[in-house]
């Protein structure tokens, strides 16, 4: 019995897709199902951990990628909507933010790109501060 060969798959951040090693847009395997529904308990504590944590729209796509990113968003606006007019019922309205999309520019893109074959062609290591500084720059 063979091994199915696992596909290498990378990240396309200011697209929020996965590609293949070709550069086709693919579903991550482990990622395309998630979140189940988009008013589902699971989806509202998964946005909200990445409000409370900084992260942006585009590191919550990456692991919930089965809807759109406007249908993401307008679930969102209906949840934040709905908890504030319950909080301004209530007496005090309280918010949340919601989360913003970032993009890399071109020429950090390119630079990482770079940077990523300089470490597979075993000239830089991974660690290296100087390799490690252009992710950090996001």
């Amino acid at each position: 019995m063979a091994k199915k060969k696992k596909a290498n798959l990378r990240w396309d951040n200011n697209e929020m897709t996965w590609r293949d090693v070709n550069g086709n847009k693919v579903q991550h395997p482990r990622y395309m199902g998630r979140p189940s529904s988009l008013d589902s308990r699971r989806f509202r504590r998964a946005y909200l951990n990445c409000v409370r944590e900084g992260e942006s729209l585009n590191e919550f796509m990456k692991f919930h990628g089965k809807f759109d990113v406007e249908k993401v968003q307008a679930a969102a606006r209906k949840m934040r909507k709905a908890y504030e007019d319950a909080t301004e019922a209530a007496g005090q309205k309280d918010s949340f933010k919601l989360l913003r999309q970032r993009s890399k520019s071109k020429s950090t893109a390119v630079a990482m790109e770079i940077a990523n074959l300089l470490i597979s062609e075993g000239m830089r290591d991974p660690k290296d501060p100087r390799v490690a500084q252009l992710s950090e720059a996001d």
